[in-house]
């Protein structure tokens, strides 16, 4: 799922229109090539530990909306679950932030009504209005910092 003017549509169920549709369905398929260079792009762009961490923070506060209260750490979203999750490009990042917030299965603690600490699991993300909202953040999240290590980049260059 990408959060982007090149790829945006929605259709309801009252009222649905096939030839809208089909119009959205060619419209997402042209955009496919622009989202696969997007992907490549972000796929080159190394980032450091810290640029990392400050990813996850940003995640974690799109997720919860009181951070502070939140049961895992920011640095939790970036545990690799495969061994392919090891690179430290901003695409790895961005997947393995994303499947950590959606499916869930992440430990940590809350706090009870009584102030005593329980252990828990992160649930996974299930609603479809949520699934949508989270994802397009994380992507604008995504898009944003390829545009400030591009920028970086640029900088670097003529600095040079």
């Amino acid at each position: 799922m990408v959060a982007s003017e090149f790829a945006n549509f929605s259709h309801k169920h009252i009222g649905f229109s096939p030839d809208a549709f089909i119009q959205s369905a060619g419209e997402i398929a042209s955009a496919a090539g622009t989202i696969a260079e997007r992907v490549d792009e972000m796929k080159v762009i190394e980032m450091t530990p810290d640029e990392r961490v400050f990813f996850a923070q940003a995640a974690h506060s799109l997720i919860y909306d009181e951070p502070e209260q939140a049961p895992i750490l920011p640095h939790q979203l970036l545990e690799e679950r495969r061994y392919d999750d090891k690179g430290k490009d901003l695409w790895t990042t961005f997947n393995v932030t994303q499947e950590n917030a959606m499916r869930g299965g992440l430990k940590g603690i809350t706090r009870g009504g009584d102030g005593r600490i329980r252990r828990t699991t992160t649930r996974p993300v299930k609603a479809l209005d949520c699934n949508i909202k989270l994802n397009q953040a994380l992507w604008f999240l995504t898009e944003k910092m390829a545009e400030l290590k591009n920028v970086e980049g640029d900088l670097s260059t003529v600095s040079a």
